[in-house]
Order: structure tokens, then sequence, then C-alpha cells
């Protein structure tokens, strides 16, 4: 947010992605929406309610510590949008597809969703390994490798899948670079090189994979999504990711490792150069 910005430097060197405040009047101007909130030191909170951008009352409430916004009846006053809607379902998978997203990329946060005064999904804070497990399902634990590197170019993190859980398909494949969702085919690349000996090309592991790098070495600007990331040390990271997950997986027995047990071995002696060799010699029966 422009409020963290005390410099020009600061502009490349952002870590937040700030609050997109005029997202929330646009979805204001076409939605009944309902704001509460109030500050640790306030005995009284704030409530605002909008509709079609119309500020119908505001007026001093109890509240509970934070902020709540309830965002109803979307496209109630632009009929025309409305109709442009997907089917039920398929927003509703939207919306639980932008919610895991999240949700990855903050463990230690409680999220709560209802639907219709029912509760859908409950994930209480939790490491990230937790985390992985609330929304993939307990069967996903034990086929969770972690991975860990640092360098001076990036620290890479985050979890894959062993070789005989990959499947064909879809399957659950994440990259977050500095906790922020991206797609990014190059390095999709480099993780399935690393799986290469160890499953067919049309198998597909689990990845959670989160890069933490300079914010000035990165370009999110490409599309308006903000899910295709430039980066500029791109080459050398394909790299460090090929060979981080590649690592992780002989650590855990997943790359058949060479057998260098020398008990049952035969002795074979090392050449010395300084001793004198003669050749050998060849005996022949004439009588065979």
């Amino acid at each position: 947010a422009t409020s963290k910005i005390k410099t020009s430097e600061d502009l490349f060197a952002l870590y937040t992605r700030g609050f997109r405040g005029e997202a929330l009047a646009s979805v204001a101007a076409i939605a009944h929406v309902e704001l509460k909130t109030r500050r640790a030191e306030d005995e009284m909170g704030t409530g605002l309610k909008i509709a079609g951008s119309k500020v119908e009352s505001q007026e001093a409430i109890f509240c509970a510590v934070g902020t709540t916004i309830s965002v109803k009846n979307i496209f109630f006053n632009v009929p025309a949008r409305r109709k442009f809607l997907k089917s039920n379902e398929t927003e509703r998978r939207n919306i639980f597809t932008e919610i895991e997203r999240i949700a990855l990329v903050n463990p230690e946060i409680e999220f709560t969703v209802i639907e219709n005064d029912v509760q859908t999904m409950h994930l209480p804070p939790a490491n990230l390994r937790q985390r992985i497990v609330q929304m993939q399902g307990k069967g996903i634990n034990q086929q969770l490798i972690e991975i860990n590197e640092e360098t001076t170019l990036a620290k890479i993190h985050g979890y894959v899948s062993t070789p005989q859980f990959a499947r064909k398909g879809r399957a659950n494949q994440f990259f977050f670079v500095n906790n922020r969702y991206i797609r990014h085919p190059f390095f999709h690349k480099a993780v399935m090189t690393a799986y290469e000996p160890l499953i067919s090309a049309t198998e597909n592991p689990n990845y959670f994979i989160y890069f933490e790098v300079e914010p000035d070495t990165i370009d999110v600007n490409i599309h308006p999504t903000k899910t295709e990331v430039k980066f500029e040390n791109e080459r050398a990271l394909w790299q460090i990711l090929m060979v981080t997950v590649k690592e992780s997986l002989g650590k855990f027995n997943a790359i058949p490792s060479i057998d260098f047990d020398t008990a049952d071995a035969p002795d074979i002696p090392i050449f010395d150069p300084s001793k004198s060799t003669s050749m050998p010699k060849v005996n022949i029966n004439p009588d065979y």
C-alpha cells in the first residue's frame, strides 16, 4: 500500500501486497456490503452499510476487535452483468480455489467457510504441513517429502510427493513466491525433470513449493491477475529447484542409491607405477 512507501527505492522493495481499496469500492457499487470494525483501544466499533455505492447507515456498534466485511446479492442492481455469472457450482469452485491459495500461504490464520448457514470448511491455525493435510486430506501426509534449500539467490522450501503417489491427470501443484501464488511452467519443468527417472511422462506429482526472493529481483506486473511472475535469475533458479527436489527425493530413498558396500567385494590392488611389471606368461597345451 502507498502508506508503506517512504522513498522511491521502496517501490522496488515491497514484501507486502497492500490493499486494493478501489476493489472494495467496486464491490460496494454492485452489491450489499456491511462492514463492522473496532480497534483494540476502542470500547465501541463502527458499523457501515452500503448498497449500490449509497451509504445506508453508519453508526457506533458493539463488535469484536478487528474488521468483518460481508458482501451479499452481487450484481443486484446490474442484471445484465448478473446473467453472465456461471453456475453456482462453478462459482463455488472458483471461491474455494482462491481460499485454498490464500490458506496455503497463511497456515497460522484460521479460516471458516459457511454456505447457506452450514459450515463446510474450518481450518484452525497450523504449521504448513498440517495446513496441507487439512486441505487435501489425511492421506496426503504419508506422501509428503520436505524440501529446503537456501542460496544467495533464493530460499526454496515446501513439500513434494513421493513418486508412488504420482497420478495421471490433474494433481495438487502450487508455486508461491514471497507468499504470492504464481503459475510458472518453466519451474514446473524443473520439478518434472527431477522426477523423470521415477514416474512416467503421463503422471503428475503433488508439490507445494515456496520461493523467498528479494522483491527487486521479480516482476509481478506481467499479467493483471498477478499470477505470472518474471524472475531475474530464472535459469539459475531452475537449476537450484531441480537439484533441490532431486536431492530430497534421494534422501527419502525415492531415488535408488548406489551401494558402495565393499564387505563382500573382490580385493582389487591399487596400481603402483613405481613397481615394474612383467609380461604375463601364456601356457599352451600342444596336445589339446
